[in-house]
């Protein structure tokens, strides 16, 4: 694919390329890493035929939020022939070391991306796990057609960028990407702005009781505005 991006059809197809990515580039004597969109995710893989099958034939670990000794397991993500799965958290903030120049000359680590990333700053963290510092590396995406759904990309879109054309199909999936990603940023937008009407009218009501309650003579008009506000919640 010109884009580096492999868009499967089926679960098994994409479970399938993901392993294929990996045992070939291990082979090589390249460090691998394969990021996926959550941990259940990757244990789903790791206990599928693909998963039990590079278990076997690769030098192969995981890394979870629960994983004893971690800074162990990052200095062997980069030595060559070792694959280590992580999810999409630990796309940022691990401290990968530099690769051997052994590993250079195998074009250095290869990563494999088993998500769309909504937010695109994360897929450029987790692309910067390779390449650094001047040295060799590779990255790929490798998705499943189903999971492109939250992005409003169907099964027929995405069977025909596959034939060719002027636009590729990552360009697509970036142009539908950012949509759904702007119309998050307006959702939540608007969430805080609801949340700050709430909290200036619980406020206000809390003002007006203080005045209806405890003012000398009682504040009949605070104590209708309190009224109105406990009517408008029970509506």
């Amino acid at each position: 694919e010109r884009d580096h991006v492999f868009v499967e059809l089926d679960n098994d197809k994409y479970y399938r390329k993901i392993f294929e990515e990996t045992l070939q580039n291990v082979k090589r004597d390249r460090p691998v890493l394969v990021y996926f969109e959550t941990e259940t995710a990757m244990h789903d893989w790791q206990e599928s035929e693909y998963g039990i099958t590079l278990a076997k034939d690769g030098d192969v670990a995981s890394i979870t939020a629960s994983t004893p000794n971690i800074d162990h397991y990052v200095q062997r993500a980069t030595r060559a022939g070792k694959a280590t799965l992580l999810s999409r958290e630990h796309g940022r903030g691990l401290d990968f070391k530099g690769t051997s120049d052994q590993v250079d000359v195998k074009k250095g680590v290869h990563v494999v991306q088993t998500f769309l990333s909504q937010d695109p700053s994360e897929e450029v963290q987790i692309k910067g796990r390779t390449a650094r510092m001047g040295k060799n590396g590779t990255y790929v995406l490798v998705l499943q057609v189903e999971h492109l759904s939250t992005f409003d990309v169907s099964r027929e879109e995405v069977a025909e960028l596959q034939k060719g054309g002027d636009e590729t199909l990552y360009a697509r999936l970036c142009t539908k990407r950012l949509k759904t990603f702007e119309a998050s940023i307006a959702s939540r937008s608007e969430a805080v702005r609801l949340a700050a009407d709430l909290h200036e009218q619980s406020v206000g009501f809390q003002n007006n009781l203080v005045n209806a309650v405890f003012s000398n003579q009682g504040d009949d008009e605070a104590r209708e505005r309190c009224l109105e506000y406990l009517h408008s919640k029970n509506c």
